[in-house]
Protein backbone atom coordinates (compact mmCIF):
# COMPACT_ATOMS: atom_id res chain seq x y z
CA UNK A 1 0.00 0.00 0.00
CA UNK A 2 1.28 3.44 -0.70
CA UNK A 3 2.15 5.98 1.98
CA UNK A 4 -0.75 8.30 1.18
CA UNK A 5 -3.28 5.51 1.63
CA UNK A 6 -1.69 4.45 4.94
CA UNK A 7 -1.73 8.04 6.17
CA UNK A 8 -5.41 8.41 5.23
CA UNK A 9 -6.31 5.17 6.98
CA UNK A 10 -4.27 6.11 10.05
CA UNK A 11 -5.82 9.55 10.36
CA UNK A 12 -9.37 8.31 9.94
CA UNK A 13 -8.96 5.51 12.47
CA UNK A 14 -7.34 7.90 14.97
CA UNK A 15 -10.24 10.32 14.61
CA UNK A 16 -12.82 7.60 15.09
CA UNK A 17 -11.08 6.14 18.12
CA UNK A 18 -10.25 9.48 19.74
CA UNK A 19 -13.94 10.44 19.80
CA UNK A 20 -14.70 7.25 21.72
CA UNK A 21 -11.81 7.86 24.07
CA UNK A 22 -12.81 11.44 24.83
CA UNK A 23 -16.40 10.41 25.46
CA UNK A 24 -15.26 8.08 28.23
CA UNK A 25 -12.72 10.32 29.99
CA UNK A 26 -12.70 9.80 33.72
CA UNK A 27 -13.62 6.13 33.59
CA UNK A 28 -11.34 3.12 33.52
CA UNK A 29 -10.97 2.09 29.93
CA UNK A 30 -9.56 -0.96 28.28
CA UNK A 31 -7.42 0.26 25.38
CA UNK A 32 -6.28 -1.72 22.38
CA UNK A 33 -4.16 -0.83 19.40
CA UNK A 34 -3.56 -2.04 15.86
CA UNK A 35 -0.72 -1.70 13.37
CA UNK A 36 -2.55 -0.90 10.13
CA UNK A 37 0.60 -1.13 8.01
CA UNK A 38 1.13 -4.70 9.23
CA UNK A 39 -2.53 -5.50 8.60
CA UNK A 40 -2.21 -4.15 5.06
CA UNK A 41 0.89 -6.18 4.30
CA UNK A 42 -0.02 -9.41 6.10
CA UNK A 43 -3.66 -9.95 5.08
CA UNK A 44 -5.08 -11.35 1.89
CA UNK A 45 -7.35 -8.28 1.75
CA UNK A 46 -4.45 -5.83 1.94
CA UNK A 47 -2.40 -7.73 -0.63
CA UNK A 48 -5.42 -8.05 -2.91
CA UNK A 49 -6.02 -4.30 -2.81
CA UNK A 50 -2.34 -3.63 -3.45
CA UNK A 51 -2.44 -5.93 -6.50
CA UNK A 52 -5.64 -4.25 -7.71
CA UNK A 53 -3.98 -0.83 -7.49
CA UNK A 54 -0.89 -2.05 -9.33
CA UNK A 55 -3.01 -3.65 -12.06
CA UNK A 56 -5.12 -0.50 -12.49
CA UNK A 57 -1.99 1.64 -12.69
CA UNK A 58 -0.49 -0.70 -15.31
CA UNK A 59 -3.73 -0.65 -17.32
CA UNK A 60 -3.82 3.15 -17.33
CA UNK A 61 -0.12 3.41 -18.19
CA UNK A 62 -0.58 1.14 -21.21
CA UNK A 63 -3.54 3.21 -22.34
CA UNK A 64 -1.45 6.37 -22.02
CA UNK A 65 1.48 4.83 -23.91
CA UNK A 66 -0.82 3.88 -26.79
CA UNK A 67 -2.09 7.43 -27.11
CA UNK A 68 1.42 8.87 -26.73
CA UNK A 69 2.68 6.60 -29.52
CA UNK A 70 0.27 8.34 -31.90
CA UNK A 71 2.22 11.55 -31.34
CA UNK A 72 -0.73 13.82 -30.49
CA UNK A 73 0.45 15.81 -27.48
CA UNK A 74 -2.95 17.34 -26.75
CA UNK A 75 -4.63 13.92 -26.74
CA UNK A 76 -1.82 12.51 -24.60
CA UNK A 77 -2.23 15.29 -22.04
CA UNK A 78 -5.98 14.78 -21.99
CA UNK A 79 -5.67 11.00 -21.53
CA UNK A 80 -3.03 11.49 -18.84
CA UNK A 81 -5.28 13.83 -16.88
CA UNK A 82 -8.26 11.48 -17.25
CA UNK A 83 -6.10 8.52 -16.21
CA UNK A 84 -4.84 10.30 -13.12
CA UNK A 85 -8.41 11.13 -12.09
CA UNK A 86 -9.57 7.58 -12.78
CA UNK A 87 -6.72 6.12 -10.73
CA UNK A 88 -7.40 8.56 -7.88
CA UNK A 89 -11.08 7.56 -7.78
CA UNK A 90 -10.18 3.88 -7.93
CA UNK A 91 -7.62 4.27 -5.13
CA UNK A 92 -10.15 6.10 -2.94
CA UNK A 93 -12.67 3.29 -3.47
CA UNK A 94 -10.07 0.61 -2.68
CA UNK A 95 -8.94 2.51 0.44
CA UNK A 96 -12.53 2.82 1.61
CA UNK A 97 -13.08 -0.91 1.11
CA UNK A 98 -9.93 -1.74 3.11
CA UNK A 99 -10.74 0.77 5.84
CA UNK A 100 -14.24 -0.63 6.25
CA UNK A 101 -12.93 -4.20 6.46
CA UNK A 102 -10.33 -3.22 9.09
CA UNK A 103 -12.84 -1.20 11.11
CA UNK A 104 -15.39 -4.05 11.09
CA UNK A 105 -12.81 -6.66 12.12
CA UNK A 106 -11.39 -4.34 14.78
CA UNK A 107 -14.86 -3.68 16.20
CA UNK A 108 -15.53 -7.42 16.45
CA UNK A 109 -12.20 -8.04 18.18
CA UNK A 110 -12.75 -5.10 20.53
CA UNK A 111 -16.14 -6.51 21.51
CA UNK A 112 -14.71 -10.01 22.04
CA UNK A 113 -11.83 -8.69 24.18
CA UNK A 114 -14.04 -6.13 25.96
CA UNK A 115 -11.94 -3.19 24.78
CA UNK A 116 -13.52 0.25 25.04
CA UNK A 117 -11.35 1.84 22.39
CA UNK A 118 -8.79 0.78 19.79
CA UNK A 119 -6.12 3.18 18.57
CA UNK A 120 -3.51 3.16 15.87
CA UNK A 121 -0.25 1.75 17.20
CA UNK A 122 1.50 5.10 16.69
CA UNK A 123 -1.02 6.84 18.97
CA UNK A 124 -0.27 4.59 21.95
CA UNK A 125 2.81 5.61 23.89
CA UNK A 126 2.57 3.05 26.68
CA UNK A 127 0.29 0.17 27.58
CA UNK A 128 -2.70 -1.12 25.72
CA UNK A 129 -3.46 -4.48 24.17
CA UNK A 130 -2.06 -5.26 20.72
CA UNK A 131 -4.91 -6.75 18.69
CA UNK A 132 -3.13 -6.54 15.32
CA UNK A 133 -2.69 -10.29 14.94
CA UNK A 134 -6.32 -10.89 15.90
CA UNK A 135 -7.45 -8.48 13.19
CA UNK A 136 -5.09 -10.13 10.68
CA UNK A 137 -6.54 -13.54 11.51
CA UNK A 138 -10.09 -12.20 11.26
CA UNK A 139 -9.42 -10.67 7.82
CA UNK A 140 -7.47 -13.68 6.59
CA UNK A 141 -3.73 -14.04 6.94
CA UNK A 142 -1.90 -13.99 3.63
CA UNK A 143 -0.07 -17.19 2.72
CA UNK A 144 3.16 -15.29 2.10
CA UNK A 145 3.47 -11.94 3.76
CA UNK A 146 5.80 -9.15 2.74
CA UNK A 147 7.63 -9.58 6.06
CA UNK A 148 8.19 -13.28 5.30
CA UNK A 149 9.38 -12.40 1.80
CA UNK A 150 11.82 -9.80 3.13
CA UNK A 151 13.15 -12.23 5.73
CA UNK A 152 13.59 -14.95 3.10
CA UNK A 153 15.37 -12.53 0.75
CA UNK A 154 17.66 -11.34 3.55
CA UNK A 155 18.75 -14.87 4.40
CA UNK A 156 19.72 -15.76 0.82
Amino acid sequence: MNKKMMRTIAISMMLVTSVGFLAGCGSTQQVGYVDVAKIASDTTKGQEIDKNLQAKNQELMQKLQQVAAAGDEAATAQVQQASEQEFYNYRVAQNKEFKTAVENATAEIAKEKKLDVVFQKAAVVNGGVDVTDDVINKLGKAATTSTDTATTAATK
